[in-house]
């Protein structure tokens, strides 16, 4: 044992004098970033959308998980009304009765294959995008497009970083999504 009685951590990231809450507070503010910019990214292509049905979103961690938006951001992408749902969902069944609308929409109308998303997601969303795979995910199933290949696996920074940065790529030159300051 080193004279403090910390153990070394021995790897890549290893550094003289360097304990574990200093590395994991590095990777946390690592971490941080990205989650920042796929939220502002993905915030702004769905308000984009919404703006012309007068609805917005500020906190992808709750705004989505009623359903209301999630519908009205469909019906703009889709051009045609869902069938009814709850207007004030209330209880956790109404609100995923809500989600499980527009997904079913999805699959049934506009025959978008939507594969590991399930109105739990949604209603359970919260704020963890840090891989970008679930930025990819809602993009793809709200966009109603494939985005271009992108690692399914990302194990490294590097990787997550990229799939991030193809979900803004495709906002900004497909979807003509203005990203500014990320």
């Amino acid at each position: 044992m080193p004279v403090d009685d910390k153990p070394i951590r021995r790897g890549s990231r290893a550094k003289p004098g360097a304990d574990e809450e200093d590395i994991m507070e590095k990777d946390l503010a690592d971490d941080a970033v990205w989650k920042r910019i796929q939220q502002n990214t993905f915030t702004r292509w769905a308000n984009e959308h919404l703006r012309t049905v007068n609805k917005f979103v500020t906190d992808l961690g709750t705004d989505f998980t009623d359903g209301l938006r999630l519908i009205a951001l469909v019906e703009v992408l889709a051009g045609k009304k869902l069938p009814p749902y709850n207007k004030r969902p209330k209880v956790r069944a109404q609100k995923l009765e809500n989600v499980n609308i527009a997904i079913q929409f999805l699959k049934n109308e506009e025959k978008i294959r939507i594969v590991n998303i399930v109105n739990k997601f949604v209603t359970d969303l919260g704020t963890d995008f840090t891989d970008g795979l679930r930025l990819i995910a809602l993009v793809e199933v709200l966009a109603g497009k494939k985005l271009p290949p992108y690692n399914k696996r990302p194990k490294v920074r590097a990787q997550k970083l990229e799939n991030v940065n193809i979900a803004i790529q495709f906002l900004k030159n497909e979807e003509k999504i203005r990203i500014v300051n990320i």
